[in-house]
């Protein structure tokens, strides 16, 4: 059930009762029915407001089908959007747009998706020639094999290439870990940064075989958006702060939470002090553990 969704979900209306008061984010649109819509629901091919305000105007409208937007990566994508079809019509005469690949048939891949071991054309051309293929920008090129895998999957500790050659030894010694990972000791992985120190061990996302991800935690200091329990020893989400469920291995994440100041986009669960998005309250779904956003605005 939504409030002020222009429906009467309510038998006695009271849903849709002083809804022209009702004060909308700066950030979000207001209906004409006055349901207020986040910025992110915006011209993203799905009607929220009753009258469709919400995917009127969208300056990324390529296609307009069963009233809606749909968005230029969507046209010729080998998946239909449209009830008629007529996003995958006419596919031989459209123009893939930039960062993607144009199969034998017109239809439009992901460029990363060329040379991957999968065939993503319905014909099956962006797996053929691969030897001839240069891998684009992110993506690397497996030892034995032409096959691309993205850079972030190479020395990961999970084996992606059919050969297996991302991960062999002599691979992950010479690899440079990007900004965003940290290398594992010993086995010289890479861990993406918010694995670090964060409690979990191998094979839960820690260093492979090592664990020395979670070593010396007192020394290291979270990453931005973390934030380190009061043991010292573990790095959680600051967005898992004060969120009903405990995180830190001291339940320290759940201490104090009547001091948390939640993000001006959330709304305060009553007792639980936990901190939910504001377009979640009475959407009929139970976000908070004592049930606070589904009794009442």
């Amino acid at each position: 059930m939504w409030i002020c969704n222009g429906r009467g979900d309510l038998i006695d209306g009271a849903d849709e009762q002083n809804c022209n008061t009702r004060q909308c984010l700066d950030s979000d649109t207001k209906c004409d029915n006055y349901k207020c819509v986040p910025s992110e629901q915006l011209c993203d091919g799905t009607k929220d407001c009753l009258n469709g305000d919400d995917e009127n105007n969208c300056k990324a409208c390529f296609l307009r089908c069963d009233g809606e937007c749909i968005p230029e990566h969507y046209i010729c994508d080998t998946v239909v959007h449209c009830a008629d079809g007529s996003d995958e019509h006419n596919c031989d005469q459209w123009e893939c747009p930039d960062g993607t690949w144009t199969c034998s048939d017109g239809k439009c891949i992901n460029m990363t998706s060329v040379c991957d071991s999968f065939s993503d054309c319905l014909d099956g051309t962006d797996e053929e020639n691969c030897g001839n293929w240069t891998c684009v920008e992110g993506m690397w090129k497996c030892l034995n094999s032409d096959q691309c895998i993205p850079d972030d999957r190479v020395c990961d500790g999970f084996v992606t290439c059919l050969d297996k050659t991302d991960e062999f030894f002599s691979t992950c010694m010479e690899w440079v870990c990007p900004p965003d990972r940290w290398r594992c000791k010993g086995w010289s992985h890479c861990l993406p940064l918010e694995n670090v120190c964060d409690g979990n061990y191998y094979p839960n996302g820690g260093c492979a075989y090592t664990n020395t991800d979670e070593r010396n935690c007192e020394e290291w200091n979270c990453i931005e958006g973390y934030w380190k329990c009061a043991n010292n020893k573990q790095c959680v989400p600051i967005t898992k702060l004060c969120d009903g469920v405990h995180h830190c291995k001291d339940q320290s994440d759940e201490f104090q939470c009547d001091r948390f100041v939640c993000d001006k986009r959330e709304w305060r669960c009553s007792k639980t002090k936990q901190c939910i998005q504001s377009f979640q309250v009475c959407d009929g779904v139970t976000e908070c553990s004592d049930n606070s956003d589904e009794k009442g605005w």
